[in-house]
């Protein structure tokens, strides 16, 4: 009795785990994969979020495509370029940071695009 009981529990494990690569793949053929990066019950941002806006930053001002309306890019002090902007192709110690300086430059434009849409969808 006690080992049908414990052949049962894995029989159903096994089935719970192909259901659930079966799930996995058929959303991700999908392109929904983005649902599992995202907390529906609190309030935190993921990086989809932030790539879906669709602006475009034109002589320091952030524009939305779909509204043009226009804010002024805040000034970002906490990004400083140092000997990396000088920084030669076959420096790759140097290029590594700069690019990796790029890339929050580029995340912290984004934060604040996504900071003045919910500012003006809440207004």
């Amino acid at each position: 009795m006690k080992s049908s009981s414990k052949y049962e529990v894995v029989i159903k494990k096994l089935l719970a785990q192909k259901m659930e690569i079966n799930e996995l793949n058929r959303m991700a053929n999908n392109e929904q994969l983005y649902r599992f990066h995202q907390s529906l019950k609190s309030e935190s941002l993921c990086i989809e979020q932030l790539n879906r806006m669709e602006f475009s930053v034109i002589n320091g001002f952030i524009v939305f495509a779909n509204t043009k309306i226009q804010y002024k890019l805040q000034p970002i002090v906490c990004v400083k370029l140092g000997e990396e902007q000088f920084a030669e192709k076959d420096d790759r110690q140097l290029m590594a940071r700069l690019n990796f300086k790029r890339a929050v430059t580029k995340i912290i434009v984004k934060l604040q695009a996504y900071k003045f849409n919910l500012y003006i969808l809440r207004t």
